[in-house]
């Protein structure tokens, strides 16, 4: 997977946003001890703007992408 062809954020919030709105994670990366970095498709960086813009989506969905993405970094920091 090329540089170009990758979205990569750190910030939960923006992550679910993303993972809400239909986006699939393609993987993460370890950056520090307590800090990982959520791997998706290019696509993915336009529609994160919909996030630092307060659209809507879903409640309960933003709610389980949030414990999934939560999930992943505790695991991530525990290994």
């Amino acid at each position: 997977m090329s540089m170009e062809s990758m979205f990569r954020t750190s910030d939960l919030g923006e992550a679910a946003f993303l993972l809400t709105r239909g986006f699939g994670l393609k993987g993460t990366e370890q950056v520090g001890p307590t800090r990982i970095v959520f791997i998706f498709d290019a696509a993915a960086k336009p529609a994160a703007l919909g996030f630092w813009n307060s659209e809507p989506v879903p409640a309960r969905q933003f709610f389980d992408a949030i414990r999934d993405v939560k999930t992943m970094l505790f695991r991530a920091c525990n290994n």
